[in-house]
C-alpha cells in the first residue's frame, strides 16, 4: 500500500514537470535509482507533448485537444504506412469475382 502510494505520487510530480533530480530529492531517494524505475513517465510525458504540438500544427490552437494525463494510445509508438496497410488487407474480405 505505501509503495503504490509513493509510486504515485513520484508519477504524478513527474506528469506535473519535475525534473529527476526534483523527484529523487522529494523521495529521498537516489537520482539512479529513481530514473531507471521512472525513465518511462518522462518518456510518456514527452510523448504526451508532441503529440499536443502536433494537434496544435494540424489544427491551430483552436482545435481539438488532448488532456494532459493522455495516456499512451499506441503500446508501439513507432509505427509507419506499411503496417497499417498490412492490417487493412488482413481486414478486406476476398473479393469473388
Amino acid at each position: 500500500m505505501i509503495h503504490d502510494l509513493r509510486h504515485t505520487h513520484a508519477s504524478r510530480l513527474i506528469a506535473a514537470g519535475w525534473d529527476p533530480i526534483e523527484v529523487a530529492k522529494r523521495l529521498r531517494d537516489r537520482v539512479e535509482t529513481v530514473l531507471r524505475v521512472y525513465a518511462h513517465e518522462w518518456d510518456e510525458r514527452r510523448r504526451g507533448e508532441e503529440r499536443r504540438a502536433m494537434l496544435e500544427a494540424l489544427y491551430g490552437q483552436d482545435g481539438p485537444k488532448m488532456a494532459p494525463d493522455t495516456p499512451a494510445q499506441t503500446a508501439n509508438p513507432v509505427l509507419n504506412i506499411a503496417d497499417f496497410a498490412d492490417k487493412r488487407a488482413q481486414r478486406k474480405p476476398a473479393s469473388s469475382e
